[in-house]
């Protein structure tokens, strides 16, 4: 028999430019930005097993036995059994349970602003008398999904769009703004200090 597998890719891609942002802005890592303990190559998966492993670590003092440890760490089935059989399965089902709990949020695995994911689609599978079986992996080039991430509007931007509306629907503009800002505090106060200041050589 064989099987056709058929694979799609989806495609992330993140503007060089919001490197400026900070990471929960963006939503993404870019590479080397953020580093693991038991992993040398980031990857938002990779994260989530560690975090769930320092959860695991804190809440029983040891790590379950499919865990990444290194030797500080001990492995639940060689401190108690009560530990390995109920303590580590305990705080998978509690946190995936929870509602609050979320690795990208409570630990800060989000995931990598440029990267490449591959995804089955559907595959077919052919009956025949032999006892062997191929598998044909192909790449459907023509469903292949690309997500991109940019700074739609910059500060120029917001400050045009509403300098535009200003002078559209209230008849003034952003230099309006700004003297209007300038007229009632700098050259307000500058007057008030010159006020309080003449007074005072006159009071000498």
């Amino acid at each position: 028999g064989s099987i056709d597998v058929f694979v799609t890719a989806e495609i992330y891609q993140t503007d060089q430019n919001l490197i400026k942002q900070k990471p929960y802005n963006r939503k993404c890592y870019y590479d080397e930005e953020k580093h693991l303990k038991f992993f040398k190559k980031y990857s938002q998966k990779n994260c989530e097993i560690e975090c769930l492993t320092n959860i695991t670590m804190d809440r029983c003092g040891c790590v379950d036995i499919d865990q990444p440890f290194s030797n500080e760490n001990e492995i639940c089935e060689n401190v108690t059994r009560y530990l390995f059989d109920y303590c580590p399965n305990q705080i998978q089902n509690d946190l995936i349970g929870s509602e609050t709990f979320s690795p990208e949020q409570n630990c800060s695995c989000l995931p990598l602003c440029n990267s490449i994911s591959y995804n089955i689609k559907y595959y077919t599978k052919h009956e025949s008398g032999g006892n062997e079986t191929s598998i044909n992996v192909r790449m459907n080039m023509d469903d292949i999904i690309l997500f991109r991430r940019y700074q739609q509007f910059t500060f120029s931007d917001v400050v045009s769009y509403v300098g535009g509306l200003l002078g559209l629907f209230a008849g003034i503009s952003m230099l309006s703004i700004v003297e209007f800002f300038y007229f009632f505090t700098i050259r307000l106060g500058v007057n008030l200090w010159r006020m309080l200041r003449g007074r005072m050589k006159v009071n000498h």
